[in-house]
């Protein structure tokens, strides 16, 4: 039952216990008639830290909007600093960060008038209206470092969605990486609709860096959560044994980062394991007797490997002194005459991309051409060898 008003009846004596009930029952009613995103009964709204501030020990709160366990609005006006200095006695494997609501008095234009004080702490206030834990952080070489701590959102306006940022947006890179290189040849049906949702959600993300504060975070989860089951659904086990995981309103941050985390190791897990290997025969790198599953492939990458004891600093930089063609046309054709294949760079240490040979130092895609045919033909690839070839191994991986 709902108490909608004090009823005023002629007699009723006006002292401020009176009046301070009825002001009470109004906000108890608008509290309830509040109405939350997934009917929650709490979440933030914004909440942002300065992070330069950890390192000194000290926690201060740039932007804090929320809505506490009976939907009421609290919201940090910055008219008064709000922040907490974690002294050393203090620091731990796990500090708790406490938002402390208070009621004071306060005076303006004649008129006196109840106000929520806010403050912060590492233990909880039993003295205070309200003691709400809000973030989590841990002391790393005696300084202040925020971790995860999950509490209902609102928003995707929250200082833990930067890394989840970053982590999603590395996710595009890594799926369009999977999708051309992997994907797109195993399942070319699937590729297609997979590119859609990856374009999908590049759009998405780029919209909800700039507008987070409008951005629901189950609008971008579900998102992910597509691709994540496509990917599943595609691959050779079916969709007898689909994973889903379940939005947590109470868990969000770590149910995004769940979820991140397994579509990462789809798209690592995905290997090229069919190559062949150049051999150094006088000054040639020669390689032939290419088997059957290399002429059917559609993608084919020169893949150099650092061996296991080359120098360090040994880097291959200059794909222009290797000319890769066929046996025939090295025997016939003055070597400095030949173009050689031409090699388009992937670059993977933005995309996970994997090929099963340890100590990978560059790759590069096979474009294809008259150079190629050659090669095709003659059934073998051969280059010249060059100054520190010694510290590599060179190899044609297909897919």
């Amino acid at each position: 039952m709902f108490l909608e008003r004090l009823y005023w009846e002629d007699g009723l004596r006006l002292d401020s216990k009176v009046l301070d009930k009825s002001d009470t029952t109004l906000a108890e009613k608008a509290a309830y008639a509040n109405f939350l995103p997934s009917n929650l009964r709490q979440g933030i709204v914004s909440f942002d830290l300065d992070m330069e501030s950890l390192s000194s020990g000290l926690i201060l709160v740039k932007e804090l909007k929320l809505y506490i366990e009976d939907k009421s609005l609290v919201l940090f006006d910055k008219t008064y600093p709000l922040s907490v200095q974690v002294k050393d006695e203090e620091l731990a494997a796990a500090i708790p960060l406490f938002l402390n609501i208070s009621e004071k008095v306060k005076e303006k234009e004649g008129n006196k008038y109840i106000i929520n004080h806010l403050s912060l702490s590492v233990e909880r206030d039993y003295n205070v209206k309200y003691s709400i834990q809000i973030a989590l952080f841990k002391s790393n070489n005696g300084q202040l470092e925020a971790v995860d701590y999950d509490f209902p959102l609102l928003s995707l306006d929250h200082y833990l969605m930067d890394d989840l940022f970053l982590n999603m947006n590395r996710l595009v890179a890594e799926l369009k990486a999977f999708n051309k290189f992997v994907f797109s040849i195993s399942r070319p049906y699937a590729s297609i609709y997979l590119s859609f949702l990856i374009t999908r959600l590049d759009r998405e993300l780029r919209f909800s860096e700039i507008n987070r504060i409008n951005v629901n975070p189950l609008h971008i989860f579900n998102i992910i959560h597509d691709i994540y089951s496509l990917m599943q659904v595609s691959t050779d086990d079916g969709a007898e044994n689909i994973q889903h995981i379940i939005y947590d309103f109470y868990k969000p941050i770590s149910k995004f980062r769940l979820l991140i985390e397994k579509l990462f190791d789809i798209c690592k897990h995905k290997k090229i394991s069919n190559f062949v290997q150049f051999h150094l025969q006088g000054q040639k790198y020669i390689c032939e007797d290419f088997p059957d599953e290399f002429f059917v492939a559609k993608r084919h990458y020169f893949v150099i490997k650092r061996k296991h004891d080359a120098p360090n600093n040994a880097r291959f930089d200059n794909k222009n002194v290797i000319r890769i063609t066929s046996i025939s046309r090295n025997k016939s054709i003055v070597t400095l005459s030949l173009s050689g294949l031409k090699l388009e760079e992937v670059d993977t240490s933005m995309t996970n991309f994997a090929i099963s040979l340890n100590n990978l130092d560059t790759l590069y895609e096979i474009k294809k051409g008259s150079e190629w045919d050659f090669v095709l033909a003659d059934r073998s690839a051969v280059f010249s060898a060059f100054l520190e070839s010694q510290n590599f191994e060179f190899f044609i991986a297909f897919t």
